[in-house]
């Protein structure tokens, strides 16, 4: 589950590959508000999370303030869900779907198509 010891839960994490910006998820909150806008960053010191900012004329501002042990807890949650989102996964083989051939016309035209390639007569439908 993609949940923190203390409740908050990641959505929508999504790999990314904007100069040092590596993923971007959403946060929901323990309350339940939903916060976009979170980012994984690639900084020189290894991944960490950065909060959703703005611009201002003094620079970027931050738009959320996380606690400490909030912040650490989910920066944990969120690089072992990136690795995990990382590592290859096996495809599961799934057969191509087809329309079932008795529910349509073009269905019983592929039939008789299939019929006349085995037999090369077609049968006459009015007999």
């Amino acid at each position: 589950m993609n949940t923190t010891p203390t409740g908050e839960t990641i959505q929508n994490l999504v790999k990314e590959s904007r100069g040092k910006v590596v993923a971007s998820f959403d946060l929901i909150s323990s309350s339940g508000i939903r916060i976009p806008g979170f980012t994984l960053v690639n900084g020189k010191n290894g991944l960490f999370i950065s909060t959703p900012s703005r611009p201002t004329p003094k620079g970027w501002q931050p738009l959320v303030y996380l606690p400490s042990y909030i912040r650490k807890s989910l920066e944990e949650l969120v690089i072992r869900e990136f690795h995990n989102l990382s590592k290859p996964r096996e495809k599961e083989k799934q057969p191509a779907w087809k329309p079932p051939l008795e529910f349509s016309h073009a269905g019983q035209k592929e039939i008789e198509y299939l019929e006349w390639k085995k037999t090369k007569t077609f049968k006459n439908p009015k007999n």
